[in-house]
């Protein structure tokens, strides 16, 4: 078994990880027991009703079977910001096999293969329930309306002020640049969905064709995986929502950047 026991920030960086470790044990085998989701447990159909996100492998056991001498537990301290943990790699599988219980680090644990792999099943179990599901959706059928593209604008400007040094923290006259050269890549009406920890006043964005989302953070998310395109700084809570719906993204990485249509990515799965 593996277990994740402490929080990793919020809802975006938390959802990556564990759906990192459902697709690394549902490809190799065993279970996986995150001690830490349980603020966001209700939210999504695979978690809710439960105490702790456990999910073991449709495959049962690990295929290679248990090791001759199995230690009872083990702690894997890397995975903190500094260089990622590859789960597939030879030394970690040998540790997890010669382990009962193998306690792992906060967050750069990643099995990519393994993940593009279980996509669906990823997807089905971060399908969030219906009281979060249909304000979102409902919100972006009526910002269609009319539109001939919605494209979602992710706007962190509170605790981005601090991360990273700042690096990614841009004013709301940033966004409005940006969303001025998005819609003059196309042809016919963009229209734009607004998501903010801290929503700027409306007339920042006079001129422009924009809504707001739904407001809170499970709807939020499900509406930007809705939409056509999704622009914002590096961020898991907008990169969820494109791996969601397979939505191209645009990385706002320097505050001189220029919106350009091949800049838009699409997510791997």
């Amino acid at each position: 078994m593996i277990v994740t026991p402490l929080p990793c920030g919020r809802m975006g960086n938390r959802i990556s990880l564990a759906a990192n470790f459902i697709a690394h044990v549902e490809k190799h085998g065993g279970t996986y027991l995150n001690l830490a989701f349980q603020p966001y447990n209700r939210y999504f159909e695979g978690t809710r009703g439960r105490l702790f996100l456990r999910y073991t492998s449709t495959k049962g056991p690990k295929p290679d079977g248990a090791a001759r001498w199995r230690r009872p537990f083990a702690i894997r301290t890397d995975g903190w910001f500094k260089r990622d943990v590859e789960m597939d790699s030879p030394a970690f599988l040998d540790l997890e096999r010669r382990t009962s219980i193998l306690f792992c680090g906060i967050w750069l644990f990643r099995d990519r293969q393994a993940f593009r792999e279980n996509a669906d099943t990823i997807r089905r179990l971060f399908r969030p329930v219906a009281k979060w599901r249909e304000p979102a959706e409902a919100c972006v059928a009526a910002a269609r309306k009319g539109a001939d593209r919605l494209v979602a604008v992710h706007m962190r400007l509170t605790d981005y002020a601090k991360f990273n040094g700042g690096a990614w923290f841009y004013a709301p006259a940033d966004y409005r640049r940006w969303m001025e050269q998005t819609a003059a890549l196309y042809p016919g009406r963009t229209r734009f969905l607004l998501f903010s920890d801290a929503m700027p006043p409306v007339e920042t964005f006079a001129g422009l064709d924009w809504q707001r989302g739904p407001g809170h953070p499970v709807s939020d998310m499900h509406s930007m995986s809705l939409c056509d395109a999704i622009i914002g700084p590096p961020s898991t809570f907008s990169g969820w929502s494109s791996f969601m719906g397979l939505v191209p993204r645009l990385q706002i990485k320097s505050r001189d950047q220029i919106v350009r249509e091949e800049d838009f990515v699409a997510p791997e799965t």
